[in-house]
């Protein structure tokens, strides 16, 4: 029984939710209060996920990232960029100067 506990805790600390088959639904909280949802569509090899963010969805798409998942919205022009590590994520946008913007920060969620 001991074994079951350990097992199923270390799944449940190590799972990214971009490593879970099929579509899940995760809705974060991040400081100041700011909250987000992302459902994140792994069911293809294509990986990609929508972002419903100040009253908006945003379509998004995997990019490469150095170390966890980063995704893209789909429309350039609108220049989203979600960045998740383990946990947690950072939401932010490249404004027209080329200087990045946070929108959100220290976001943390459950399934």
């Amino acid at each position: 029984m001991k074994y079951v506990f350990l097992l199923s805790s270390f799944l449940l600390t190590s799972c990214n939710p971009t490593d879970l088959p099929g579509n899940n639904l995760i809705t974060y909280k991040c400081a100041n209060d700011i909250g987000l949802k992302v459902e994140y569509q792994n069911a293809t090899d294509q990986p990609k996920a929508k972002m419903r963010f100040q009253n908006q969805d945003i379509p998004m798409h995997l990019v490469p990232s150095g170390s966890g998942a980063r995704y893209a919205s789909d429309d350039m022009m609108a220049n989203y960029i979600w960045h998740t590590k383990g946990d947690a994520g950072i939401l932010t946008r490249q404004q027209e100067n080329q200087q990045e913007e946070t929108l959100a920060r220290d976001c943390f969620g459950a399934p």
